[in-house]
């Protein structure tokens, strides 16, 4: 069967002959029973300290019957307190998620037609479009996820409490996020006991796992007529054993038979196969009937998108991957599943209530009494009921009573193992983070800086904790999010929103580029103490020139916990213009004015001093000119005319030179006096504006 038709179909069972379904069945089985013997150990140790966590105690025979059986709850309370600390953090009313920008968000230069870029007319700055397109488009996509984890899928916010307060138990949680046949997304909680995974995988994303699904007869039917399940024979009268461990039976004790009564054990694996038969395995969910060994469903687990090919062969499929791993401490021998407070408790906790039980015992012994009675008191042994004021009649041969009875020696409580007690109890608190500056216990001995160191160096390892909570809801929020860019409709998104549809679009709000999703809660703050502190240290920078100043008071108000703080900040009116500063601004643009026109007559006046200078250049110039001709006249003269009429020509030259000489003087001295009463009138101007000028300091 060629890749395509295998997408095309839905459940694939139908499509496939006896001998391939019974190595799928096979396959699935064997698999399923490797990783659950790989696990074992550790699901026994998790079962024991759920136990503990519950305070179940069996019953007790040693030292005598009903003897103490206190169980103390260090595992409890720790795993109480680290849900009371992360709970808040993370289920913030309606808004759990937030989109996170990537890259810059200040928009796109517009430009003309030409390609020349737009400028502002009274800035001269390039004009920006779609300036803050991304942080819109985030702020739609986390409105609708965030609508869907509180009102649409109803069980989520509950299940993300119960698993807040189990994961410091068990070390280990699962949260499964697929789509129904409706696209709309859901949400599972999976304790540790319900999916099986080999416990030195190391790629959690590729590994085969295993879904223990316990059905009611009712259930079954819904899948069989949704055509999610193919339709099979089975006893619905019967019920099916529980496999493996199973930590809802932990708290009473009743068998598997009696707790599950009418449910249908199903075994849901990601597996891979090869159906197209061309050598490469392809991602797959099996589920089989425990009970009947029969193969219900089996679904492609990728999309065509998914397929990578080089030179015409497939060279990967991404898989997808509906669980969620919530690990609280990575285990320490490098295997998949984790290790909570309860497995470094539980040792301690059992020393605890052993150290208890002594006490109370010795306790017990000493206060009850009891004892030897000699023969020759003739009195009967047991118990006596003794009356106020009341004597009771004994044969004795005679001697003191007391000396007839013997009382059983027995220690007193030791104050060794109190003393152990208080010890082991002191560790076991420091352990799990029971503090009293977390509890509010002592709080008011101590000032409020040393609260808060305190406060800092008691969260340093429950910081780490919170930091993988944090990034298992972030890849959590990644499958809802896939989940509505392929199956969310764009009328539902508009309904949501509150929109017209034509105004949004799913697929380009839902595009894997821009932005990402996470959680609102902040990982690097996890006590209200510390936001205290860091709004504390942005404050510091109120009306400060060179920050946002609206931004910094929206940081400031968030890190105060003030609901709704988003409608106390308003963007400020320009201030009012102050009529003292206007009128010396008016003064002073008078005065520059004056400057200007001053400028411009000096300027004016040295363009006449400048064509002054031309005509008399020109004038020197054609006196020359004349001079050669009279030169060239008297040699002519000379030539043709008498001494006399050379004589008469010679004076008259020297005349008409003396007297063009004395006009060029007088042109001279009229230029410069004009200089310098130009001079003298830019100096006095200058000094009266700059008289006028106020001074601003």
């Amino acid at each position: 069967m060629k890749l395509e038709k295998l997408l095309e179909t839905g459940n694939l069972v139908n499509s496939l002959d006896d001998d391939k379904k019974s190595k799928i069945i096979d396959q699935v089985k064997q698999r399923f029973n490797y990783d659950t013997d790989s696990r074992k150990e550790k699901q026994d140790k998790i079962e024991t300290i759920v136990k503990l966590a519950l305070s179940v105690v069996s019953p007790k025979s040693y030292p005598w019957a009903g003897a103490s059986n206190v169980n103390y709850p260090l595992i409890s309370t720790a795993s109480i307190d680290f849900g009371a600390k992360c709970s808040p953090e993370i289920l913030r009313d309606d808004f759990i998620c937030k989109a996170k920008i990537i890259g810059k968000d200040d928009g796109k230069a517009a430009v003309s037609i030409n390609g020349e870029p737009i400028l502002d007319p009274n800035s001269g700055q390039p004009v920006f479009t779609q300036v803050g397109v991304k942080q819109k488009r985030g702020d739609r996509v986390s409105t609708v996820i965030n609508y869907q984890l509180t009102d649409q899928m109803e069980n989520w916010v509950p299940d993300m409490d119960k698993l807040l307060v189990s994961l410091p138990v068990t070390g280990t949680m699962f949260k499964k996020t697929y789509e129904d046949s409706k696209g709309n997304p859901i949400s599972e909680l999976i304790y540790p006991d319900k999916l099986v995974l080999h416990d030195k995988t190391t790629n959690f994303e590729k590994a085969p796992k295993t879904h223990i699904q316990e059905l009611y007869v009712n259930e079954i039917q819904e899948r069989i007529r949704k055509d999610v399940f193919i339709d099979f024979v089975y006893d619905e009268e019967a019920s099916d054993q529980m496999i493996g461990n199973d930590l809802s039976n932990a708290q009473d004790g009743n068998s598997s038979n009696d707790l599950n009564s009418g449910l249908h054990i199903f075994l849901e694996q990601c597996c891979w196969i090869d159906l197209d038969e061309d050598g490469f395995l392809e991602p797959y969910v099996a589920t089989v009937h425990s009970a009947t060994d029969t193969l219900v469903n089996l679904s492609a687990r990728f999309k065509k998108e998914d397929v990578e090919r080089a030179d015409g062969k497939i060279v990967g499929i991404k898989a997808i991957n509906p669980y969620t791993p919530y690990i609280f401490i990575p285990s320490l021998d490098g295997s998949f599943y984790g290790i909570g407070l309860g497995h470094l408790l539980l040792n301690l906790n059992k020393s605890i209530n052993t150290s208890i039980n002594q006490l109370t015992d010795a306790g017990t012994l000493q206060t009850t009494g009891g004892g030897f009675i000699a023969k020759s008191l003739k009195i009967r042994g047991g118990s006596f009921k003794m009356k106020p004021n009341e004597y009771k009649n004994v044969d004795s041969n005679g001697g003191v009573i007391r000396d007839s009875i013997v009382p059983l020696p027995t220690p007193q409580p030791s104050q060794t193992i109190f003393a152990l007690l208080g010890f082991l109890s002191q560790s076991g608190d420091k352990l799990g983070s029971l503090r009293d500056v977390f509890t509010g216990e002592n709080a008011a001995n101590i000032s409020a800086t040393t609260t808060m160191a305190m406060t800092e160096q008691g969260v340093t390892q429950f910081k780490a904790i919170y930091k993988r909570v944090y990034r298992s809801l972030k890849s959590e929020f990644r499958v809802i999010y896939n989940i509505n860019s392929s199956s969310l409709s764009n009328n539902k998104y508009a309904e949501i929103l509150d929109e017209a549809s034509g105004d949004v679009s799913v697929k380009l709000d839902f595009s894997k580029k821009g932005f990402d999703i996470v959680p609102v809660a902040d990982g690097a703050s996890v006590t209200n103490s510390q936001r205290v502190a860091k709004s504390g240290v942005l404050m510091q920078f109120l009306n400060d020139p060179y920050v946002d100043q609206i931004l910094l008071r929206k940081k400031i108000l968030s890190g105060f916990d003030i609901e709704d703080y988003q409608d106390l900040i308003v963007t400020p009116p320009p201030p009012e213009p102050n009529s003292d500063m206007v009128f010396a601004q008016a003064e002073m643009v008078k005065a520059k004015n004056k400057l200007k026109e001053v400028e411009i007559k000096g300027i004016e006046t040295g363009f006449s001093i400048e064509r002054g200078k031309y005509d008399i250049e020109k004038t020197l110039a054609d006196i020359e000119k004349t001079k050669s001709e009279a030169i060239k006249n008297i040699s002519d003269a000379m030539n043709k005319e008498k001494e006399v009429q050379i004589s008469s020509l010679t004076k008259v030259a020297e005349l008409m030179r003396t007297k063009i000489e004395d006009n060029v003087n007088k042109q001279n001295e009229s230029n410069e006096n004009n200089q310098n009463n130009q001079n003298n009138q830019e100096s006095t101007e200058e000094r009266k504006g700059r008289s006028k000028e106020p001074q601003v300091s």
